[in-house]
């Protein structure tokens, strides 16, 4: 039997707040991770180890970043409706277009071994391949809790036990291996947790959100439309934040690619609050506007860029006093030159932060291909300019282009939001309704 759970007016705030919980503690854990794995590896593996990441990254996010939202829009209506027939069939044309990918990648990563640098070797390309699927099933079964009502359960495997079961087995493999502790043993031990917790993931599901059972017709033609805009949008963000890295590598060095990660990862955290609130408020945004509940939308966008800008900004301050010495005392005095690119990468994420949920709440209301134009303009424009900074300023010329285009992104696509819907979900778009009572 199939539990499905309907969002009740406390719901939100609550499952917010759990899931920020959640998130906390995986900060914590992917701080001493990244830690532990500079300071086993040296700067220069580690370098290679970041760019392994923004490989995987860009393998993945096509499907990670389109097919879940598109899972969600489909699924949360027609679980709050009890249709579970077509969530049934929902699910299988979205697991149709995974499978067809991963042929797909397999051909390019067989042609990414041809010219692959001496460290990114033939098996750990393999293991890029066996990564990706268990990543992207992972999104997916995230996203089918999630349109459940299961918000809490579709986050804690993720973005809880899995990062610690990674450090666990990186512990482990360092204390066994000593000196011989390499990047293919740290990509293992993620693959490793990653295997885990695709396992017990899968028994989540049968029991809170669907199990096996027929099959409803969906519209093929509209979920193709939508599914394709949003993964070609997850592709154009993916060349853009992982290329930036991959840039690094191949224009600088693994040193410079080492520094920047370091500074991403730690600036990280200042978007934690907006993921989180993606990763809830998502099959809201889809019912809410399925259903013509326009002010229920307007109220739940708007708080949540305010509340998002505000929490950045109060971390943006907090890194400019701290940033530098958590940079010597966690990472040592080496790292200190990743403070610049810090602050410029804590801007990046206040520009991100501005838009709110525009992005979502276009994906989610059937504008997904507005997002897809406008990223289809403004990332080649920046990925050009790239390569001239990078050689100019190096991983601070990536940062600052990375500030442009979040500030640019946020004000288009608040632009198309307000043309298509009539509701500005944007910072700006928050004030003034919030002038006007």
């Amino acid at each position: 039997m199939v539990r499905s759970k309907a969002f009740p007016a406390n719901g939100l705030t609550r499952g917010l707040a759990i899931v920020f919980a959640v998130r906390l503690v995986n900060v914590a854990v992917a701080f001493g991770l990244s830690v532990l794995l500079l300071r086993a590896l040296g700067l220069q593996e580690f370098g290679a180890y970041a760019t392994y990441m923004a490989m995987m990254g860009l393998a993945v996010l096509p499907m990670t970043a389109g097919l879940p939202n598109l899972l969600v829009r489909a699924a949360a209506p027609a679980f709050a409706d009890h249709k579970l027939d077509l969530v049934r069939g929902t699910l299988g044309f979205v697991l149709g277009i995974f499978w067809r990918y991963l042929l797909l990648l397999a051909l390019c990563l067989g042609v990414m071994w041809l010219v692959a640098p001496a460290w990114l070797s033939l098996p750990l390309l393999g293991l890029l391949w066996l990564h990706a699927q268990l990543q992207t099933l992972a999104a997916l079964r995230s996203a089918l809790l999630r349109a459940a009502g299961h918000v809490v359960r579709g986050q804690i495997l993720e973005r809880l036990v899995q990062p610690v079961l990674t450090l666990c087995f990186n512990v482990g493999a360092i204390f066994a291996l000593g000196e011989d502790f390499s990047v293919f043993h740290a990509v293992l031990a993620l693959l490793a947790a990653h295997a885990v917790v695709f396992i017990w993931g899968g028994l989540w599901v049968r029991r809170f959100a669907i199990g096996p059972g027929p099959q409803s017709p969906v519209d093929r033609a509209r979920l193709w439309s939508e599914g394709l805009s949003m993964s070609g949008s997850g592709f154009l963000s993916s060349v853009m934040m992982h290329g930036l890295v991959l840039m690094i590598s191949a224009v600088a060095s693994l040193e410079a690619t080492g520094l920047y990660r370091i500074a991403a990862t730690v600036a990280q955290p200042l978007i934690y609050f907006h993921e989180v609130l993606v990763q809830v408020v998502s099959p809201r945004l889809a019912q809410h506007w399925q259903r013509s509940e326009h002010r229920a939308l307007r109220r739940i966008l708007h708080m949540g860029v305010l509340c998002s800008v505000g929490l950045v900004a109060l971390g943006f301050v907090l890194l400019a006093l701290v940033g530098r010495p958590l940079l010597g005392w966690a990472y040592g005095s080496e790292s200190l030159a990743a403070f610049p690119i810090l602050i410029l990468l804590a801007l990046s994420h206040a520009a991100n932060a501005s838009g709110g949920l525009t992005d979502d709440f276009l994906n989610m209301s059937g504008f997904a291909v507005l997002a897809f134009r406008t990223r289809l303009v403004l990332i080649p424009m920046a990925f050009a300019l790239t390569l001239p900074a990078v050689l100019i300023w190096g991983p601070a010329g990536a940062a600052c282009i990375l500030v442009a285009y979040q500030a640019s992104l946020a004000f288009w696509l608040g632009l198309r939001s307000r043309r298509a819907t009539g509701i500005d979900p944007t910072f700006l778009g928050a004030i003034v309704a919030t002038k006007r009572g």
